[in-house]
């Protein structure tokens, strides 16, 4: 998730074309009304975290580009309680599990465990394969990078059938 999409874009110029390229942030957007008829002000997710109303995980990279760490800690801050952040020292934008399997799955497990109903638990979910349930809640606090299917994850966390 990026806190807005003019700071999404601007990181990707950095990212793959250097940091001048930053500079032509504002003629790219102006093709979003052009092309999809929606303003830059109306793709702000950072400015919608206060209404969600569910819980909040969110998981950082310390080395993300995408982004960044003051970046995600904006979306925190935005966000009401109950959160929590988890900066993964390290990651970058997709990786964080691959950083710290073991902690990112007693993490986030602890985490689902701790809102979802006290009938199923965030374990049980896994281990019936509720891997549509999983990606999407954790989709919700990510932005569209998914795993590739080859590598066997759902949302991040492992599923073994």
């Amino acid at each position: 998730m990026y806190p807005t999409i003019t700071e999404a874009v601007a990181d990707r110029f950095a990212l793959h074309l250097g940091s001048v390229v930053r500079l032509a942030t504002p003629l790219l957007l102006t093709q979003l009304r052009l092309r999809l008829g929606i303003g830059v002000g109306e793709l702000r997710p950072a400015d919608h975290l206060r209404s969600l109303n569910a819980p909040l995980l969110l998981v950082a990279g310390a080395a993300d580009r995408h982004t960044t760490l003051p970046e995600a800690r904006r979306l925190f801050d935005a966000a009401v309680v109950p959160k929590d952040l988890w900066v993964v020292e390290g990651a970058a934008h997709v990786d964080l599990h691959a950083f710290a399997p073991g902690e990112y799955e007693r993490r986030v497990g602890t985490f689902l465990g701790r809102y979802l109903s006290q009938q199923e638990t965030a374990a049980e979910l896994i281990h019936r394969g509720r891997r549509d349930f999983l990606s999407v809640l954790l989709q919700t606090v990510a932005d569209p990078c998914r795993p590739r299917a080859d590598q066997g994850v759902a949302g991040g966390l492992r599923h073994e059938q």
